[in-house]
């Protein structure tokens, strides 16, 4: 049995992440972006929050994470072909 380790900065902002990571990784015809988008705004409004309180590598994790998502956000959102996905909204927009 292995030990249990206690969660850190870094595991928090995997666990909201995974929800952007799952959905982008779907195939077009299965997938909300809605639901990524939730999570980069969930991402985004943490790094808000703790403006100040973070040390230098917890800052450039949430902020690569956030900016990884995005890309590739925009990317499927260019790909898809109009449906629900996204609604027509940029994720700059937020």
């Amino acid at each position: 049995m292995s030990q249990y380790r206690e969660p850190g900065f870094s595991e928090l902002v995997l666990t909201v992440a995974a929800g952007a990571i799952e959905t982008l990784l779907k195939e077009e015809r299965e997938r909300d972006l809605n639901i990524a988008r939730f999570s980069i705004d969930l991402l985004k409004l943490l790094k808000e929050k703790t403006k100040g309180n973070l040390n230098e590598d917890e800052r450039n994790f949430l902020q690569g994470v956030i900016h990884e998502l995005q890309l590739k956000y925009v990317e499927q959102l260019k790909s898809s072909k109009g449906g629900n996905n996204g609604k027509g909204k940029n994720i700059s927009d937020s």
